[in-house]
């Protein structure tokens, strides 16, 4: 007879627990972030509050005419938000405010991992930063 602890699915997780956890995290997104359709580059798929962290330190990138760093960051969303967001690589998006950090405006973030781990709260993204490159 295996163990059981009488928790049964959705006992723990339940909406109401993730839609009232899923509110705190967002305090904790001060950012504010546009995900770019790629073929127009113009063309925004979302606009919604973020969390933006480097996950890498930045790595010297040969590509035979202009050496550069690129570096990885995480980006991550609330899940209100990004539970239906079809994001793919290449897929581009534009930091639109970051107090602690208004550099990251300048950036062009390219997506380079989409799949998620599941979280109930949040949508986490890594995309590359090519930090040679600035937009205006």
């Amino acid at each position: 007879m295996g163990f059981s602890t009488g928790w049964g699915k959705g006992q723990v997780f339940t909406d109401k627990w993730v839609d009232a956890l899923a509110k705190a995290s967002e305090r904790f997104m001060p950012d504010r972030v546009e995900f770019l359709d790629p073929v127009t580059r113009t063309t925004i798929l979302a606009d919604c509050p973020a969390r933006i962290q480097p996950i890498q330190s930045a790595v010297s990138a040969p590509n035979g005419v202009n050496d550069t760093q690129r570096q990885a960051v995480r980006v991550s969303i609330p899940i209100s938000l990004g539970r239906d967001l079809d994001l793919r690589p290449h897929h581009r998006a534009a930091v639109v405010t970051c107090h602690n950090m208004p550099i990251l405006r300048n950036y062009l973030f390219v997506a380079s991992e989409t799949l998620d781990s599941g979280n109930a709260v949040e949508r986490t993204f890594v995309f590359t930063v090519d930090l040679e490159i600035q937009v205006s």
